[in-house]
């Protein structure tokens, strides 16, 4: 799921391009991973089907030899802070004497289901899979703390040596003729059309709504007065002017 984030002008910037970006630079990644003897494959965008109709969305998917490894691409500007059990994990952004504060959904329980949903689609509980958190060379990991095993939280480039280490701890059990098989399996499921696409982001954004976080940057939904009276709006404003619809009720 694609939100917009303020880039280091301050100036908001749009989600979708961010997103794509920062998957492009980790698959480019992988690709030199993959030149080191690892054997994979790389799947972008993978809408996983829930039971309710809905989707779950993997941002990267690398298959190798020694297992699956899940990345969730977090494209953010500024100072990095959660923790494994918090709900939400902040990006902090100092610029011009102003401070950018964007909420987010923490990423290690975000990917955390998208590997339950992976393992469901295919039916298959034995195959080994890691968890990896990318973020862009434009933030600082400042207080993040993780405890659980499989797990890897990094800036872009120490991508690389992660990958080295599940690799080195992981079992030497191969694969094999798996790859492919899974590969196959899941690619259909990166051919998602439009209208598929917007129904999984309309859904993360009415989440966020919910939970009272700006569905544009991440912010506060704070409530504000105008000339036609009060509304929900953003705590970034003015970087961000995003107003919530009167249809959406504050949970």
């Amino acid at each position: 799921m694609y939100l917009a984030v303020f880039n280091d002008a301050g100036k908001n910037t749009s989600s979708e391009r961010l997103g794509q970006i920062g998957e492009a630079l980790i698959a480019k990644e992988l690709k030199q991973v993959d030149k080191c003897g690892f054997c994979g494959k790389i799947l972008r965008n993978v809408y996983l089907p829930k039971e309710d109709g809905s989707t779950s969305e993997i941002d990267l998917i690398y298959i190798t030899t020694r297992g699956i490894i899940v990345i969730e691409s977090k494209n953010y500007s500024g100072y990095i802070y959660g923790k494994e059990s918090d709900t939400y994990w902040t990006a902090t952004l100092i610029g011009g004497g102003n401070v950018k504060k964007n909420r987010f959904y923490n990423p290690v329980a975000q990917n955390r289901s998208h590997i339950k949903y992976l393992r469901e689609y295919l039916q298959d509980g034995k195959i080994p899979m890691f968890s990896i958190i990318v973020f862009s060379e434009r933030c600082v990991l400042k207080d993040v703390s993780i405890t659980s095993h499989n797990l890897g939280i990094c800036n872009l480039s120490c991508l690389h040596e992660y990958i080295e280490q599940i690799w080195e701890q992981a079992s030497v059990k191969s694969l094999g003729d798996q790859i492919d098989r899974i590969y196959h399996t899941l690619l259909p499921l990166t051919k998602a059309g439009k209208s598929e696409k917007q129904k999984h982001i309309d859904a993360v954004r009415e989440k966020y709504i919910n939970n009272e976080i700006c569905p544009l940057c991440g912010g506060t939904l704070v409530e504000r007065s105008g000339p036609y009276g009060s509304f929900w709006g953003c705590s970034n404003y003015p970087g961000c002017k995003y107003k919530k619809p009167s249809s959406c009720k504050k949970s």
